[in-house]
């Protein structure tokens, strides 16, 4: 059957959600209201995330509502099958993968203090379009700008990896990404981005990245691609986890129990996967630099990484701490590396070859360096 469109979804659309969510057959007389949420996702994959809310009337009781539909299709829809549209469910962009998660028992196995929303339904249409009828987590939180809030994302994020980074524990199913890193370095080689070489190294004689990245003898980002294929070797030795694999600070809410502890409630498993320690951390650390002055980098490096080597103690991990290290900053220098220049290609291919480099583009790039000379100074140390 063919998925209705947004704004012709009817009563009945939302009776077998609703009925999920108060457990029970005599759901009637709804009076709803839909507001969207994002409808402009940087992933092609969600097509949008709406929030439906309103008052219905349960077994002679009227009750509130609110639920969330996260609307997916293939990329392939919009002419991008290799951009995760296609059969390969390692892929890490694989476009089913967060309804086969909401299928899936591995819910279930997530330690203690980690939740996900609630899924009430999960509706599959022609033309590769799928319905994710998902809880509206409430949530009592500060500000995840805050480092104290992000430390404990970053706990969390630990104890997550800790449970499951011994071989042994690795979650056996098939539509699990598999080394995002590796795939996102394999991929800039093959559709053209105008900041890279046809053998997937940054094209360094563009203006922009002569730009962003002068060309001196301490420009230790350079340093970092000119001996890549080493630390591609480091990063395939680190060891194995089971990923959340998007740790945007604003895929994740703190909220209370019922005991009055602290929970966090993780959304967006669409990239979840098996990754390297370090990995989840690495883009918790690059999507939160930019909320502070460059000065409070280093403090909000080591406080997340800190709190992140709590979680995996805790779940008895006992691997050396380089190895979170070298999984954190080679994951950032190579993947959000990676998604800067791809960003910046895009906007370069938008405006034909000419693009005006704004204080974000150069907080990134000034970011990047500062990792990759910690990167090389920590590969020196381990060599010495």
């Amino acid at each position: 059957m063919k998925a209705p469109s947004i704004e012709s979804i009817r009563t009945s659309h939302l009776l077998p959600p609703l009925r999920q969510l108060f457990g029970q057959e005599a759901v009637d007389d709804v009076d709803w209201h839909m507001e969207e949420i994002n409808r402009a996702a940087v992933n092609p994959v969600t097509m949008g995330l709406y929030r439906f809310y309103g008052r219905v009337r349960v077994s002679d009781h009227t009750r509130d509502f609110s639920l969330i539909l996260k609307a997916i299709q293939s990329p392939a829809n919009i002419g991008l099958p290799h951009f995760g549209g296609g059969d390969d469910q390692t892929h890490w962009n694989h476009w089913q993968r967060e309804p086969s998660f909401y299928r899936s028992d591995l819910i279930g196995q997530l330690p203690e203090g980690i939740a996900t929303p609630r899924c009430y339904g999960i509706q599959q249409w022609d033309g590769r379009i799928i319905w994710l009828w998902l809880e509206a987590v409430e949530f009592d939180q500060g500000d995840l700008r805050q480092l104290d809030d992000l430390g404990f994302l970053a706990y969390q994020l630990g104890r997550l990896n800790g449970k499951f980074a011994h071989p042994a524990r690795l979650p056996q199913t098939d539509w699990l990404a598999i080394d995002t890193n590796m795939q996102w370095l394999e991929q800039i080689k093959g559709p053209a981005n105008p900041l890279y070489t046809s053998d997937g190294r940054p094209n360094w004689e563009h203006p922009v990245l002569q730009s962003l990245f002068p060309p001196t003898e301490h420009n230790s980002y350079r340093q970092f691609w000119q001996a890549i294929d080493r630390f591609v070797v480091i990063l395939q030795d680190l060891p194995r986890t089971w990923c959340h694999g998007d740790g945007n600070p604003a895929n994740f809410k703190i909220r209370q129990t019922g005991s009055g502890s602290k929970e966090m409630v993780a959304m967006d498993w669409a990239m979840t996967g098996i990754g390297v320690v370090g990995q989840d951390v690495a883009q918790l650390i690059y999507d939160s630099f930019g909320f502070l002055a460059a000065e409070q980098w280093d403090a909000l490096i080591q406080t997340l990484l800190d709190r992140y080597l709590d979680g995996l103690r805790e779940m008895g991990w006992q691997g050396e701490e380089r190895q979170v290290w070298s999984g954190y900053a080679i994951t950032l220098l190579v993947r959000y590396g990676i998604f800067l220049f791809y960003r910046i290609g895009l906007e370069l291919n938008d405006a034909n070859e000419t693009v005006l480099l704004t204080d974000q583009h150069k907080e990134g790039a000034r970011f990047l360096q500062q990792v990759a000379q910690f990167t090389l100074e920590l590969e020196a140390a381990e060599t010495e």
